[in-house]
């Protein structure tokens, strides 16, 4: 019976011990690397005076901050162009909505009608590509995406799942759109 509680004893650190084995493994792996990495960092500023090394230093900051500075600008290359890609495919398909009312007759619409259409289109358009793209606060977490009525998120979520055909359908008829729209305008939310 005194020998069992140092029997458990034994097991519990011998467990231990395994663990902590382990983990040494995986520090010394580390440490190799890091030597390695010192190495390399110590060939380069070996034989360099203090003031040398000042400036090196101040060298690899602006090194870093020219990195930043062109990741931010290709960024900024990548959403232009993206947005470049969006106004020509909602001109071509303006362009083939304007023919499509032209060929069934749709001249009887009102001017201001056919304008208000553009407007919900377009501004539908605007959100479902701002959540598409995960613009700022349009993801899940995000406050713009949040402040959205509920079946708005719902239908510009759908929406952008849909091939260009189904698209162009629920654009067609935006008077759900329209309500949806004026809605999260009622709420008090900007446009």
């Amino acid at each position: 019976e005194r020998v069992r509680p140092l029997a458990v004893q034994v097991i519990q650190l011998e467990r231990e011990n395994t663990a902590l084995r382990a983990e040494v493994g995986k520090l010394r792996q580390q440490v190799t690397g890091l030597r390695a990495e010192l190495a390399k960092f110590g060939a380069l500023v070996k034989g360099l005076l203090s003031t040398q090394f000042d400036k090196l230093k101040m060298m690899a900051n602006q090194f870093r901050q020219d990195n930043e500075r062109d990741r931010l600008a290709l960024r900024d290359a990548e959403w232009d162009k993206m947005r470049a890609v969006g106004d020509l495919r909602r001109a071509a398909e303006a362009r083939d909505r304007q023919e499509k009312e032209a060929s069934t007759g749709a001249e009887t619409k009102t001017a201001r009608g056919g304008v208000e259409h553009g407007k919900t289109v377009q501004e539908f358009d605007k959100l479902a590509d701002r959540r598409r793209l995960k613009y700022h606060g349009y993801d899940d977490k995000g406050s713009h995406w949040k402040a959205l009525p509920e079946p708005l998120r719902h239908l510009i979520d759908d929406y952008n799942g849909m091939t260009e055909k189904a698209q162009a359908t629920v654009k067609a008829t935006p008077e759900n759109l329209r309500a949806l729209l004026d809605q999260r305008q009622s709420r008090g939310m900007s446009r």
